[in-house]
Formats: structure tokens, C-alpha cells, sequence
């Protein structure tokens, strides 16, 4: 826990500082006077304006200053707002809504409305709303799971930094009693925010750092101009180097998170609160990485915790830049196949990312395949809520990369997750090659006593060869009690198609399926170890969830999952697969050497995997195609 100490803070609980601190008791908190004694000026400025507030783009100013529902996005029912509000409530067990609701979201439409028409009407359905919210708390006694946590104290700091403002310059908006009650709880939000709540350097404190940078605007300089200062110059250059990598790419693992810390960069930018902190310049990178994650129809590569919305038509917006992309992790490539689309019509996005735990699924060495369709397709992030659907979204199998002994690499408890070593870059080898894109990675999974090395040859428009070797790790390299076991376990290979593809078998280790468009998918396994399986699975429950997408907020819908699973790993397993559109292959197979040799009808290729050592590295070589037979 990081925390800056500059001035008198307050040391107990929360409940008991503001009890202390009513109104009329205003030396409980510093410069609580000084703030009571300022006077309403109707001619004067507002000190903050909506643009400096994190409001969402698509709330529109109020027409009518009358209380109105609570939304928290599209198809979630609306709240009636009556008030006293139960702040602590869960209608729908869903951590998003409970956070929105905590923001004081619901009354952004009338902060727009009171800016543009300075009728103070649309102020009194916000002044009310953050007293009763604060009354829930102190008043009343009440707590509520999400009342006080990062991001959520400091939006609603940020928006009753505004309502305070507006109530001080403008008469008809509160009465000095509410003035008051309001000035306690800014007080109590920037006394949160420096002095009790954690600085994680997650997302998050972002909108802690408005939160603050808004309440210096309200509270008196002396001593908070000093203690905000100090907060934020010690914690935003660190937030910095926590939050963005190599070539401003954002660290938590979610391309759509790469465009929220952008959005959250620019609100920093916007308010000028934050001035000499290198925004402009961090921004310039960020966008320009974010381009590299942005697919042929224009929206961000499902990832992660990014939305895996259904697809929408190539836009002529859509980046038009080809090539190679690597940075943090990541690698990309783009390339237009000749389809005379608007934008390059190719994209691939392999995830070597492992840069943080915030939003990480466990899906490393997975990857992303758009080649005019989308072919291979990540599950996206389905809901922030606490559920089975959402366990199998963030879990190895739903996504197109190794599964070992039916287990997650990453522990599912908040605390543990915090606490686990991350890889960092996971990749360690790329090579542009006349046959295609040679990729190698390795990812060491210690709660599951093994490594998996992955090494992949991509060629736009035609293939991606996939080699994976999974071999057990030395038992002191095993967490206690989880290390290398003892017993053969499964270790399964996924690869997950988009949900318009419909495959069907085709022979023992073989898949195939029509395009849209014509063109053929082939879908080819290979494994040198026994009693290896293969199996084709779309919307299954039983005897557990695989073959589903999220395409919609908390919806799953089904689409195919081809596993390949050799049941006995012990210690060393070799699988392979070839994705193929168009003239399919004639075998896929691994050689004595350890090699996977593909054979086309005009092209035979030899992958040769990066084996995990220090000095090892991929090869791929181009050998005589097979003599026709008859």
C-alpha cells in the first residue's frame, strides 16, 4: 500500500471521522471553516466544468429537471429512483451495476442540462442525490460493498466536486445546511482517496486522480493544494510506467482497456489539472498502438476483458496500415489479401501478453484469426458478474490455447491473483520468413507444474501451423504442493471458431467446414502420444460449459471448439493443428525428429518447435512436395 501523509489526516474509521466533523463542528476537518465562510457570487464562474468530469460520451444534457431512472447500459432494467436509496443493493448480482450506481452516474444528464441553460433546477436532483448518499453512510450508519473503492470514490468525488461548486456560485441550487453537508463529504472523498484507500496503480486510479484533482478546485488550498500535489505528482508518473509498456501499449491485457486508458489519458489532458506530467506525448503513443488493435471491421480485437460484440461492416475508418506489429507481448499483422475491401481484409493478433493481473484471462499464447471472416475468435469478456458463465470465460478452455489437468494457470481469488508472478512478454521469437510469420513463445504455468511453449508459422490467406509442446516443470519449480505430479493428467489443445462457422468431421483427426463466402476450412490434429483424442463441441453444459462466444453483455452464444486431448501427459506432449482455408493439406504429422511436417499438394513444410531452452529457436524449412501418386 502506498500512501502519502503532507498534512492532518484522518485515522479512524471513516463513519467515525464525519460524526465528528457535523455540521457546525467544522474544525474536525482542516480548512472546513475557511470552506463554510465562502459566499455565493451569481455573476462568478464556475470553478469546474462538465468537460473535466468523467461522464460518459453518450449521456445527453436533461431536458427536464425531474428525478429520472437509473440505466446502466442497454437491456438491464431501469431503477425507479425513490429516495432514501438503498446504496448497497444487487438486483441483478452484477458488479458493473453496483458500481455505476455508487458513481452517482444516474444524474450526469442533469449536470450537462444545468451547463447549458444555468437553470438551477437540474442541480436539485444531484445536490439530492449526494446527500442522501451520504446520509446512507453516516447518517444512517449503512455501508455498502462498493461505496468507498478505487475509481468508484473518485468519479463520485469528481461529480460532487461540480454539484459543490455549482451550490457555492449560484443561488437556487442548495441551502447553506446542504452547502454544509456537502463540504463534509468532499472533505471525507479527498481524505479517502489520499489516506485510506490503497493505491493499486490499476485503471482505476485514474479517475481517483480527477477525483482529487477536482476537489482541489472546492476545498480550501490551505493545506489541501499541498496534500493533492503531493498525491499526485508521487503516484501519476508511477501510474504511468504501471499502466503503458513498450510503445505505449497498455499493460492489462485487453485491447479494449488500451482504448479506455486512452479516453482516461485525454480527461487528464482536458481538465489541465495535470500539466508537466508528459501526457501529450504518452497519448501520441498510445493511439498509435492502438491502431495496431483495432480488427478489419473496426472494433477492437476481442482479448481479454474486451467486448466480443457480433461483427460489423469493414468501415472505411478501419486502420489501413499493413505489416508486422510487436510490442509488450503482443503481436500483429495486417495484411490486405486482395479482397478490394476498404481496409486491409487480413488481421492476426497473437496473445503473448502476460503484463499484469487487472483483466488478465487465461489465455496466453492464444491467438485471433480475421481473413475477411472472422475464423478464429476470442470469447470476450461476457459480464463483470460473480457466475459460472463468467468463470468459463476467463478459463484456459475457453480460449484457443493449452489446457492441462482441466485447471486455470492463473488463481480465480482476487488476493492470489494480485500476488502471482506474471511473464511479462511471453514471446520469445519472430521472424518474417519467405513461407510466413514464425512466432515462439513460453509460458510458465507454476500452479500447474508445467511450461507450454507454442511455435507458429502464420501465412495471410492460406494457413496457421500450430506446434505446441507442454512439458512438466522440475517439482521445486511447482508452487508447494502443486508442482510436478505424480499421476498422468489430460492436456488439451483448443482452438475456438467464430460462431457463423459450422464444422463438421471429416475423418479421424480432421474437421471442415463451407465459408460464407465459398471458400473452404480445414481443420487438421496431430499428436505422437497414445490415445489422443479429438473432439467437436458447440454450446455444450454437460458435463461442463465449452463451445460458447459473448457476444452481448452477460449472453453466451454457442459456436464450435475443436479440442485435441492426449490423456496420459506425463511429463512431455506434443500436439499439433493446421487451420487451412482453401485447398486443404493432405496430412498433417509429427516425424521421429520431433518435427511437424505439413504436406500441401505443392508444398511440403517442416516446422521444427522452439523446444523452451535458453539457446532454442524455431526453424521451418521448405521440402520437396510429395511425388503424385498413380
Amino acid at each position: 500500500m502506498s500512501r502519502i501523509t503532507t498534512g492532518p489526516a484522518v485515522r479512524g474509521g471513516l463513519r467515525d471521522s464525519l460524526s465528528g466533523a457535523r455540521v457546525g463542528k467544522a474544525g474536525a476537518f482542516p480548512g472546513l471553516r475557511t470552506l463554510f465562510a465562502r459566499r455565493r457570487d451569481a455573476s462568478a464562474p464556475l470553478s469546474i466544468h462538465t468537460a473535466q468530469l468523467p461522464i460518459l460520451h453518450r449521456s445527453l444534457p436533461a431536458t427536464d429537471p425531474a428525478p429520472v431512472p437509473f440505466v446502466a447500459r442497454d437491456g438491464v432494467p431501469p431503477l425507479e429512483m425513490a429516495l432514501p436509496l438503498d446504496w448497497d443493493q444487487d438486483p441483478h448480482g452484477d458488479r458493473n451495476w453496483r458500481a455505476q450506481l455508487n458513481m452517482v452516474r444516474m444524474a450526469d444528464g442533469h449536470l450537462l442540462g444545468f451547463e447549458h441553460t444555468g437553470d438551477p433546477r437540474f442541480m436539485r436532483w444531484p445536490v439530492a442525490l449526494h446527500l442522501d448518499w451520504y446520509d446512507f453512510h453516516v447518517a444512517r450508519g449503512r455501508s455498502s460493498r462498493y461505496g468507498w473503492g478505487d475509481m468508484i470514490v473518485g468519479q463520485r468525488a469528481a461529480r460532487l466536486a461540480y454539484v459543490l461548486a455549482a451550490a457555492r456560485a449560484r443561488p437556487g441550487i442548495a441551502s447553506l445546511f446542504q452547502r454544509r453537508r456537502l463540504a463534509v463529504s468532499a472533505v471525507a472523498h479527498a481524505t479517502r482517496i489520499i489516506d485510506i484507500n490503497p493505491v493499486r496503480l490499476s485503471n482505476h486510479v485514474f479517475d481517483d486522480l480527477v477525483g482529487v484533482g477536482a476537489l482541489e478546485q472546492v476545498l480550501p488550498p490551505d493545506p489541501w493544494r499541498a496534500r493533492i500535489a503531493a498525491f499526485v505528482d508521487f503516484h501519476l508518473p508511477r501510474l504511468f510506467a504501471m499502466q503503458f509498456g513498450e510503445g505505449g501499449v497498455h499493460r492489462e491485457n485487453s485491447p479494449a482497456y488500451q482504448s479506455f486508458a486512452i479516453g482516461k489519458l485525454e480527461l487528464l489532458a482536458a481538465t489541465g489539472w495535470f500539466d508537466g506530467h508528459g501526457i501529450a506525448a504518452l497519448l501520441a503513443d498510445a493511439r498509435k498502438a492502438y491502431r495496431w488493435f483495432r480488427t478489419p471491421e473496426n472494433r477492437a480485437a476481442p482479448v481479454g476483458d474486451s467486448n466480443g460484440y457480433p461483427e460489423r461492416k469493414v468501415q472505411t475508418t478501419a486502420p489501413k496500415e499493413t505489416g508486422l506489429f510487436r510490442a509488450a507481448g503482443y503481436l500483429v499483422r495486417r495484411d490486405d489479401t486482395g479482397a478490394n475491401d476498404p481496409a486491409p481484409s487480413s488481421y492476426f493478433l497473437f496473445m503473448g501478453s502476460a503484463q499484469a493481473p487487472f483483466h488478465k484471462h487465461n489465455d496466453d499464447l492464444s491467438w485471433h484469426w480475421h481473413d475477411r471472416v472472422p475464423i478464429v475468435t476470442d470469447t470476450g469478456k461476457y459480464a463483470y458478474l460473480t457466475n459460472e458463465a463468467r468463470d468459463y470465460a476467463v478459463s484456459a478452455r475457453a480460449h484457443s490455447t493449452i489446457e492441462i489437468d482441466r485447471r486455470d494457470p492463473l488463481p480465480s481469488m482476487l488476493g492470489d491473483l494480485m500476488a502471482h508472478p506474471m511473464g511479462g512478454d511471453l514471446l520469445r521469437h519472430v521472424e518474417e520468413t519467405p513461407l510466413g510469420t514464425l512466432v515462439s513463445a513460453r509460458a510458465v504455468h507454476p500452479r500447474l507444474g508445467a511450461a507450454h511453449v507454442r511455435t507458429l508459422l502464420y501465412r495471410p490467406g492460406r494457413f496457421v501451423l500450430i506446434a505446441d509442446i507442454v512439458e512438466d516443470l522440475p517439482a521445486d519449480e511447482g508452487e508447494a504442493g502443486e508442482g510436478q505430479p505424480p499421476e498422468a493428467r489430460p492436456v488439451t489443445q483448443w482452438t475456438h471458431f467464430a460462431p457463423a462457422i459450422h464444422l463438421a468431421p471429416r475423418g479421424p483427426m480432421r474437421f471442415a467446414a463451407r465459408l460464407g463466402d465459398g471458400r473452404g476450412l480445414d481443420v487438421r490434429l496431430a499428436t505422437a502420444d497414445e490415445g489422443a483424442t479429438a473432439e467437436l463441441i458447440r454450446g455444450a453444459l454437460e458435463p461442463r460449459r465449452q463451445g460458447w462466444a459473448s457476444e452481448a453483455y452477460a449472453e453466451l452464444t454457442p459456436r464450435d471448439a475443436v479440442g485435441l486431448t492426449v490423456p496420459g501427459h506425463l511429463g512431455l506432449s506434443r500436439l499439433g493443428s493446421l487451420i487451412t482455408l482453401g485447398t486443404p493439406p493432405r496430412r498433417l504429422g509429427w516425424t521421429r525428429q520431433n518435427r511437424l511436417r505439413a504436406e500441401f499438394a505443392d508444398e511440403t513444410i517442416v516446422l521444427t518447435p522452439d523446444a523452451g531452452g535458453a539457446g532454442d529457436r524455431p526453424l521451418v524449412r521448405l521440402r520437396p512436395p510429395p511425388a503424385p501418386t498413380g
